[in-house]
């Protein structure tokens, strides 16, 4: 027997237990899957404020920002391939590896470009 809101026992149907334990058990695992995007996103992220992230040359910190890129991306597939198809969603995944490739590497290289001074001194 099923208890109310109220906490007062009802009959429900055996389908209706079964769709509540269902869901009960979809929402664990999202906390399980937010929690793990939060580690694979907020370990690499917090990598930049540390000191020697200062001193990495500058193949290394473009390194790093591909890999946190690539890491978005395939968090952002890997999460909505666990609840809707692969094909579904593959192309969100794509939009934001667009996105962030946009963002991070063609809009600088289209400020410095902008930005330089090409006349000769």
């Amino acid at each position: 027997m099923s208890h109310g809101t109220d906490g007062v026992p009802y009959a429900g149907s055996g389908e209706d237990e079964a769709a509540c334990k269902a869901y009960a058990e979809i929402l664990q695992e999202v906390r399980i899957a937010q929690t793990a995007v939060q580690f694979l996103l907020g370990f690499p992220m917090a990598v930049a404020v540390t000191p020697r992230f200062a001193v990495l040359a500058t193949a290394d910190r473009a390194l790093y920002v591909t890999a946190l890129m690539l890491a978005m991306s395939a968090a952002v597939l890997l999460v909505r391939s666990l609840v809707l198809s692969l094909s579904q969603a593959g192309l969100p995944a794509a939009v934001i590896l667009c996105w962030l490739v946009g963002f991070w590497f063609a809009m600088p290289i289209w400020h410095r470009v902008r930005h330089t001074d090409l006349t000769p001194r």
